[in-house]
């Protein structure tokens, strides 16, 4: 076992030499690991680049990336239709499945932000199997119960709704009776937790939801300053320090958004995703599902969960589905509801697999795969302090590139492994993108800690509860400070 390196400061960015294609020259250019940096909007990628983040942290910071790569191998898995209830939308950038330009939709900055997010390309969008079938305008949100209806008697597996559900009646029966169905058609609806926190109490329909509610998580897993509290609260999902996003009247371009309104449909993308590998899941199983794989944050040591289990785990939420998948086959389980009932025991851990000679929860990735560092240390010496003082041989961009994506998909299998929230930390830190940095490095010192509890993830009250934990907290109430 290597002994991560605490991580580097930016002078340790790399440049690689490489040879032109077009003559025996040599030039050096930037080695960019962590993403390729869109020049388009200068200003707006350089505001990022001052803030230590890369372009799309959000999308990174849950995996979305590597698992929209995996599901992209998966061309027998069909699309999800996914529906979202929006003020407007710009149908001629983001197309409703066979529409043929014939449904019309107001343009609004808003509804075409949250769609660019699930459906958009990487990586910007999240899901690689989410397709638009529905689109519910809505002048109000007070329209919502009438739109919640209409949906109800369509095909749509998954209903994202950005918008505060705040004056909206009896919305919850509509919910309840969408993700109650018993036909193998449950829908699933997905909703903002809302940005009011502290200004007026928590929504009556957030407390009564029987679907999945979001909250939005900062750059270090803290629940945003604005984002709704409450113990219905299904997950967090970054989306504070805002977020790169699509909008446009006529042609997609690159955009600011940020709050629960963004942090919904990254949700929404990656449950369309587990809906492609298990058509016939379940509003409760989704919840579950999410609150078993989620990364866990500062939100998930509360007592009570007001922000959510954790924060959204894309790429362990696809690997765990397929495990569902797999134990609880249709063959065997060839009616709906004793393949649900399967699923909800492995998830509830009532029971667990064997793979490999292990009796293993299905969503329990500690043991497999075997975690082998060799990639990582050849790739990246000077984060392991048993190599960053022996001469080594500078490794091609392709090469660190390649031992980068192995370290993340082994971070987001387990990410409780205190080595490669390390490894990450030193590797973001070393790219210029040291506030992603500090989600590793605070993740690692949190992995050390994991008995903690507090009464609240809010970033007040945990300095304060973390003052009063002595020296053991001593390096984690240091870098939230910083």
């Amino acid at each position: 076992m290597f002994v991560a390196h605490p991580a580097l400061s930016d002078e340790h960015h790399q440049t690689v030499t490489i040879k032109s294609t077009d003559s025996a020259s040599t030039k050096s250019i930037p080695c960019e690991l962590i993403t390729d940096f869109n020049r388009t909007q200068p200003k707006l990628f350089a505001d990022y680049k001052n803030a230590g983040l890369s372009p799309y942290w959000a999308q990174e910071m849950v995996g979305s990336d590597v698992a929209k790569e995996m599901m992209s191998k998966e061309h027998s898995l069909p699309k999800t239709n996914v529906a979202i209830i929006e003020r407007g939308l710009n149908l001629n950038v983001v197309p409703l499945k066979n529409n043929n330009n014939t449904s019309k939709a107001n343009y609004d900055k808003h509804g075409t932000a949250v769609a660019s997010l699930i459906f958009s390309n990487t990586p910007i969008g999240v899901s690689s199997k989410a397709q638009l079938s529905h689109f519910g305008q809505v002048k109000q949100m007070f329209d919502l119960g009438q739109k919640l209806r209409e949906l109800s008697q369509t095909d749509a597996k998954i209903v994202n709704i950005s918008g505060s559900l705040f004056g909206s009646s009896d919305i919850h029966t509509h919910i309840k009776i969408m993700s109650e169905r018993s036909d193998g058609k449950s829908q699933i609806v997905v909703v903002a937790a809302g940005n009011d926190y502290k200004v007026r109490a928590t929504d009556k329909n957030i407390e009564r939801l029987n679907g999945v509610s979001v909250g939005s998580l900062d750059y270090l897993g803290m629940p945003s300053k604005f984002s709704n509290e409450s113990e219905k609260i299904t997950i967090g999902a970054p989306a504070d320090y805002s977020i790169l996003s699509q909008t446009g009247e006529k042609q997609l371009v690159e955009t600011i958004f940020e709050g629960t309104s963004a942090a919904t449909p990254l949700v929404s993308g990656a449950l369309a995703d587990v809906a492609s590998i298990l058509p016939d899941l379940t509003s409760e199983e989704a919840k579950l599902i999410l609150q078993k794989t989620a990364t866990k944050t500062f939100n998930y040591f509360e007592h009570p969960q007001k922000n959510g289990a954790g924060m959204l785990n894309h790429y362990k939420l696809l690997e765990t589905a397929k495990r569902l998948n797999e134990f609880c086959p249709s063959k065997t389980y060839p009616e709906h509801i004793f393949r649900s009932r399967c699923r909800m025991q492995l998830l509830n851990g009532t029971q667990k697999v064997k793979i490999d000679g292990q009796e293993l929860f299905v969503f329990d990735f500690t043991q497999i795969p075997k975690k082998n560092y060799t990639q990582v240390s050849e790739a990246f010496p000077e984060c392991f302090s048993n190599l960053m003082n022996q001469p080594q041989k500078t490794k091609s961009c392709e090469v660190r590139k390649a031992a980068l994506s192995e370290l993340r998909r082994m971070f987001f299998l387990d990410p409780e492994d205190t080595a490669s929230a390390a490894l990450l930390g030193c590797i973001y830190n070393g790219e210029g993108a040291w506030s992603n940095a500090k989600f590793y490095n605070t993740k690692a010192l949190m992995n050390q800690h994991g008995e903690l509890r507090y009464a609240s993830s809010r970033k007040e009250e945990l300095l304060k509860h973390l003052q009063a934990g002595g020296e053991k907290t001593s390096a984690l109430l240091n870098m939230l400070k910083d």
